[in-house]
């Protein structure tokens, strides 16, 4: 998937401020949960030379740093380390694009060589996936009777599997939406 079509797409995702009120959230927090959908244009120029892998053009091009897709947050700017592109966070653990591999992995937030979790088998898969994920997360408030619906998660689960690039990446998934059968 390519940045500028998972900017649209995740803007679409977002639920109306109706769907929030059903819920009962107030004018100020419906504001700032349709923001979760929304990765503003920004003028960076930190990876400007990189230009073949969408995840840090997305982030070289848009401020994603409030998106929000359960647990997962995308980072304002990435940071470079020597093994990898720090590019966001799930919950306090680091989701990086591991610039050997090229995959997008979850490593320990206390022992960056440690892998948690394998998200994705590429920049454009995890974009993919993760889209998936917000519409999964999406869907749930729109229809609050989905919430505890476990054929809805599992099938997104695999969905977001499948666009990640295989079984190797489902125990990502399952954590993310929070499938724990």
């Amino acid at each position: 998937m390519k940045k500028d079509e998972f900017v649209f797409r995740l803007k679409q995702l977002a639920p109306s401020r109706e769907d929030y009120h059903r819920l009962n959230f107030s004018d100020d927090s419906i504001t700032e949960l349709i923001k979760r959908f929304e990765c503003n244009p920004l003028n960076n120029d930190l990876f400007n030379s990189i230009k073949n892998d969408e995840i840090l053009e997305l982030l070289n091009t848009y401020d994603c740093s409030k998106v929000e897709i359960g647990l997962l947050n995308l980072n304002k700017t990435v940071l470079e380390f020597p093994n990898y592109y720090l590019i966001g966070k799930i919950d306090s653990d680091i989701i990086a694009l591991n610039k050997i591999t090229l995959e997008i992995e979850t490593l320990d937030h206390e022992g960056r060589n440690h892998l948690l979790w394998s998200c994705a088998a590429s920049s454009k898969r995890f974009l993919n996936s993760i889209l998936t994920a917000a519409e999964f997360f999406s869907r749930r408030i729109k229809d609050p009777g989905l919430a505890n619906n476990k054929v809805f998660t599992n099938e997104y689960v695999l969905n977001c599997t499948d666009k990640a690039g295989g079984k190797k990446y489902i125990d990502f998934y399952k954590m993310l939406l929070g499938n724990f059968d």
